[in-house]
Parts: structure tokens; sequence; C-alpha cells
């Protein structure tokens, strides 16, 4: 399992704590490993909280993202979350939703508790 990757316990929700040394194809390969053959949705929580990166960083990192790789943000068994507070963070989430980025709606949240918060109340009305 990916030191950065973590499913919650009895909950369809993954987090990865982005950091220095995540790259996109061993987290999306660690998040395809949990889920499996379940069909989804799984929340799958970027936490970017203790990380920060450049535009360019962000661009390689979305185009890596949304090439339907599968434990990817654009899985279509996952639905993205960000959380994070960086202009970065904020500008990934609004790119995501852009063609060339597959028109992903990717949730943002300043703290990962209110992320947490949100989706448990989602699953809630489910």
């Amino acid at each position: 399992m990916h030191p950065n990757v973590e499913k919650l316990p009895d909950e369809p929700i993954i987090i990865v704590t982005v950091t220095e040394s995540s790259d996109v194809e061993s987290v999306a390969a660690a998040c395809d490993a949990i889920i499996g053959d379940k069909l989804g949705p799984f929340y799958r929580i970027n936490d970017f909280s203790a990380f920060s990166f450049t535009f360019s960083g962000l661009m390689v990192g979305m185009a890596a993202e949304t090439t339907r790789l599968p434990g990817s943000l654009s899985d279509p068994r996952i639905k993205p979350v960000f959380v994070g507070t960086s202009d970065m963070v904020k500008l990934g989430s609004q790119a995501g939703r852009q063609e060339q980025y597959g028109e992903l709606a990717i949730l943002l949240f300043a703290t990962l508790e209110d992320a947490l918060q949100h989706i448990r109340l989602q699953l809630q009305d489910v």
C-alpha cells in the first residue's frame, strides 16, 4: 500500500496526503487497488494542506490525473475532492472543470474536517 493513501474504515472515502514524493501513477494504482472491483462511487480526497506547488507542477499533475488512469481523479468510480487553501489548489479545482481536464467537478474545502463532514452528509442522502 502507498504510504500516503488511506481508506477510511467502513466508508467509501480515500484520503491521499499529497507530499513532495507523491506521484500520480503510484497514487492512482494504490487507489485502484483499494477500490478493486467495486463500482463506487468512492470519494478521493487529495489533501494539499502540507504541500505547495508551482503553476507548471499543477498543470503537469492535472494532465496526468485526467488520462482516465484507473484510480485517478478521472476514474468514473471516483468523486474528486481537494483540501487546501493555496491559490494553486483553488486553481486546480477550477481547472478540473475545463474540457481538456475532463470537465471534472472537483469539490474544494479548506480543511480535511470540512471535506469529511460534507462527504458524510452526502453519503447519508444515498
